[in-house]
């Protein structure tokens, strides 16, 4: 991993996972806080609706977006916790500068072995009982 990678931002893209999301993440929170549809940002990124769908529904989940139930599901930027923004700030810093070492630790967080052994893991604060 780069040295510029810091471990708030390694442990970000480990929550991100794949480009796809990350440029999506970016994306929806550059809107100024405006509530997106899947179609908007599929057609402005140049992706299919179903994986514009998926990659918003994961970062929701993630915590990363809300979602807003209306005629369609619109999503939009407000993290759950206040210290992600600044992180986020930092990776876009990087991201303009030196996109490889992101896509690099990204490649690595695909890894899906390592994304299925995540899925049963446990973190603090999770109160699933």
């Amino acid at each position: 991993m780069s040295s510029e990678l810091s471990q708030k931002i390694a442990a970000l893209l480990g929550l991100i996972e794949t480009q796809g999301s990350l440029e999506i993440l970016l994306y929806v929170r550059s809107s100024g806080g405006k509530s997106l549809t899947a179609n908007t940002v599929a057609k402005d990124l140049s992706m299919t609706t179903a994986s514009a769908e998926r990659e918003l529904a994961l970062l929701c989940g993630r915590g990363f977006l809300t979602v807003t139930l209306g005629s369609d599901l619109r999503y939009a930027y407000r993290p759950m916790k206040e210290d992600v923004d600044a992180v986020l700030d930092e990776l876009v810093q990087l991201w303009s500068r030196d996109r490889e070492s992101v896509v690099r630790a990204l490649a690595r967080s695909e890894d899906p072995i390592r994304a299925f052994a995540n899925a049963f893991r446990f973190r603090p604060g999770d109160d699933d009982g």
